[in-house]
C-alpha cells in the first residue's frame, strides 16, 4: 500500500503509484474536455415556465367573445380555444368593471400614489373592508344558527315563554 507524503507524491511512485498530482492534471484535463463539448439539455427536464401577460386589447377581445357565447359550452370552448381558465375570464372582467382595461392600446395604467398620507388611507381602506367581510361572514353564520335554534324549538314544542331562566343559563 502506497503511503502519501506532504508534497502530495506517493512515496511508493517508483513502484507504480499514482501520486495527488497526477490525478490533478488528469481531472483538469477531464473538465476541459466536457467543457468543449456541447451541453444537449436534458430531454427530461421540463423548462421553467414563464406567467402569460395578456394585452388590454387581448383581455377585451376575450371578454367579448365570452360575451357573445349563447350555447351551453361555448364559453367552456372559448376559453379551452385560448388556453385560459374561468378563473382568468373573471378576473378580466373584473379589470373591465374597475376600469383597469381601456379602450385605446398604448393607454398608461393607472399608478399607485406616492403620497403616504394617501397610501396609508388606502390600506386602512382594505383593511376595513377586510374587517367588514369577516363581520358580514360571521352574522350570517350567526343568523344560520338562530334560524337551526328557532326550529329546532318548534320541533320541541318549546318557545321561550316555557323556558326557565335555569334552563337558558
Amino acid at each position: 500500500m502506497n503511503s502519501i507524503s506532504l508534497n502530495g507524491h506517493a512515496a511508493g511512485a517508483a513502484s507504480g503509484g499514482v501520486s495527488l498530482y497526477d490525478l490533478a492534471v488528469s481531472d483538469l484535463a477531464n473538465a476541459a474536455a466536457l467543457r468543449s463539448k456541447q451541453v444537449q439539455p436534458d430531454p427530461e427536464m421540463v423548462q421553467k415556465a414563464t406567467r402569460r401577460r395578456f394585452s388590454p386589447a387581448y383581455k377585451l377581445s376575450v371578454i367579448q367573445q365570452a360575451d357573445d357565447c349563447r350555447d351551453r359550452g361555448e364559453v367552456g370552448a372559448l376559453l379551452r380555444r385560448e388556453g385560459l381558465f374561468y378563473s382568468t375570464l373573471a378576473n378580466f372582467r373584473k379589470q373591465k368593471a374597475q376600469g383597469l382595461l381601456s379602450v385605446g392600446e398604448g393607454a398608461p395604467r393607472p399608478k399607485r400614489s406616492k403620497d403616504p398620507s394617501v397610501t396609508a388611507a388606502l390600506a386602512q381602506q382594505a383593511e376595513l373592508e377586510r374587517e367588514n367581510r369577516k363581520l358580514r361572514r360571521q352574522l350570517a353564520q350567526a343568523e344560520r344558527i338562530i334560524a337551526i335554534q328557532k326550529k329546532a324549538a318548534i320541533l320541541l314544542g318549546e318557545t321561550l315563554q316555557d323556558m326557565s331562566l335555569d334552563e337558558m343559563d
